[in-house]
C-alpha cells in the first residue's frame, strides 16, 4: 500500500476546496429551482 499524503488523495479524487473549509466532490444536484 503506497504511503498516500492528503494532497495525493485530493487529486486522485478531484476534490474541489469548499468555501467554509475542506475539500469536498459534488455527486449529486437538484433539478428544481427554489
Amino acid at each position: 500500500m503506497p504511503n498516500l499524503t492528503a494532497g495525493d488523495v485530493i487529486r486522485i479524487l478531484d476534490l474541489k476546496p469548499h468555501p467554509e473549509g475542506g475539500h469536498y466532490r459534488e455527486t449529486y444536484r437538484d433539478d428544481r429551482d427554489g
